[in-house]
């Protein structure tokens, strides 16, 4: 197990201060949403504002703006001490990147309905697909308002 894989980040997240995020964009923007979609959403269940979330990481409220708004892929130092002030572990923020060994599997699809849910049902993939179609299913789920269970 790498050292990244070990700390809760998948293998491609930036190390060096110079790397602004995985080189192919729409795995960055894939990346960078579903990142901005966890924190937003941890930090509104909080009930805090930009302003809280960066105090509480002891970092600029506009380095929480921007990785909200999707403009800057934030640094790991920065990825932790977000995770640490909204009470999460890295791998919640980071858990729904692609991993090499994923990329291996052989491709699977499923849709159960879900238990004592009559219009919810829970949906598996496990597929290679290409970074744009990839991005088109994660900003789908961004969107979809059902509760994941």
């Amino acid at each position: 197990m790498s050292e990244a894989e070990h700390d809760g980040f998948p293998s491609d997240w930036p190390v060096d201060r110079g790397v602004n995020g995985p080189s192919f964009p729409e795995v960055r923007d894939a990346k960078l949403q579903m990142l901005a979609h966890r924190v937003r959403e941890r930090r509104t269940e909080l009930g805090w504002s930009q302003a809280e979330l960066g105090r509480r990481a002891e970092l600029n409220r506009n380095v929480i703006n921007t990785l909200e708004r999707r403009t800057s892929f934030p640094r790991r130092e920065n990825v932790v001490r977000i995770a640490k002030a909204l009470g999460v572990a890295v791998p919640h923020l980071t858990n729904a990147f692609v991993h090499e060994d994923l990329q291996r599997a052989p491709a699977s699809l499923s849709m159960t309905q879900a238990c004592g849910q009559p219009n919810v049902v829970l949906l598996q993939i496990h597929r290679r697909v290409s970074p744009t179609t990839a991005s088109k299913v994660i900003a789908l789920l961004s969107e979809d308002s059902t509760e994941a269970a």
